[in-house]
């Protein structure tokens, strides 16, 4: 069996039949190609283009989009395509805005770019230049969606750096990760598993599918605080057994309160005691508290455990 050889670039099948061609095309000296003449026609679809130093080229029944020497990628630009990028340096692609239509128009802006893109950060925001044109991301801000996360740490994240709120629960992605510590990718990410979104919960925190809000205060009973008691005087005179007394705060859901005594102003020194009562004996308190000025404040606890800020402070002196 005699073995021709073929230098047309056409792929050779050897049979027991003979010599069968099969019609693919020789190899392209894209050096040869000019984009002064071109016709795209060929290789446009629903948006996508060649990119500008690309060119479509004819393969049988199909034409593509090729790149040039010293160039890799599909050759083509449009959402989800993102041209020619260097190899080892020269230069690379990421298309024009708007149109795509292969050269920028008046109102269009040439984002040909060389290959230092892939290391240029021109906003320091985590992202080099060429990722933000990939991303669609402005390569001039460093927060494109101004919504407190840089948009390298969006990309990182998984969030969208065009989108305020990504999981949209109403709480913006800066918002989740600075703030609430929630998860941005999770509308309800507040670790309740009520599945109630986080802006709508009335107890972010705290499982209350139902919502219950008994004194319709918009706080759910689950996480309800209650008021801050009122302390009452001791008064400026010495004495030897002085008696802590506070306001009732049981209509606001207060089931117990927790009181505090120290000698230092900062409470460094504080000995503290929850009691279901009103009002305690200091002794009960602290039993070796030793004569001179003493200081101390209270706070309500709400049946969901969650206790309300510090009264105002009172002072008293302990006689001998």
């Amino acid at each position: 069996m005699q073995r021709d050889t073929v230098k047309s670039g056409s792929l050779m099948l050897l049979t027991l039949a003979g010599i069968v061609a099969l019609a693919i095309p020789a190899c392209v000296d894209m050096e040869d190609l000019s984009n002064d003449v071109r016709d795209d026609s060929a290789c446009t679809d629903k948006g996508v283009y060649c990119a500008p130093e690309a060119s479509c080229v004819a393969f049988g029944t199909s034409s593509e989009c090729v790149c040039p020497p010293g160039t890799y990628g599909d050759g083509r630009v449009g959402e989800g395509y993102f041209g020619c990028d260097a190899i080892n340096g020269g230069t690379s692609s990421g298309g024009e805005t708007s149109s795509n239509s292969g050269v920028a128009t008046d109102t269009e802006t040439d984002t040909s770019a060389s290959s230092s893109d892939a290391i240029d950060d021109a906003d320091n925001d985590g992202l080099s230049d060429r990722m933000e044109r990939r991303e669609g991301t402005n390569p001039n801000n460093p927060d494109s969606d101004n919504d407190g996360l840089l948009d390298g740490a969006e990309v990182t994240l998984g969030t969208s750096p065009l989108d305020v709120d990504s999981d949209g629960d109403g709480l913006g992605d800066g918002m989740e990760v600075n703030t609430t510590h929630t998860n941005p990718l999770m509308a309800d990410s507040d670790l309740d598993a009520d599945e109630i979104l986080y802006d709508k919960d009335n107890c972010p925190r705290d499982f209350n599918p139902f919502q219950l809000d008994d004194d319709a205060d918009g706080i759910g009973n689950a996480c309800e605080m209650p008021d801050v008691p009122e302390v009452t005087p001791v008064g400026s005179t010495p004495t030897a057994a002085p008696v802590l007394a506070w306001s009732d705060e049981s209509e606001s859901g207060a089931v117990a309160y927790q009181v505090e005594v120290a000698t230092d102003a900062a409470f460094a020194s504080a000995v503290a005691l929850e009691v279901r009562t009103t009002s305690v004996p200091l002794k009960t308190v602290k039993s070796d508290a030793a004569p001179g000025l003493w200081r101390w404040r209270v706070r309500a606890i709400h049946a969901s455990e969650y206790a309300s800020a510090w009264s105002g402070v009172d002072t008293f002196t302990l006689a001998p």
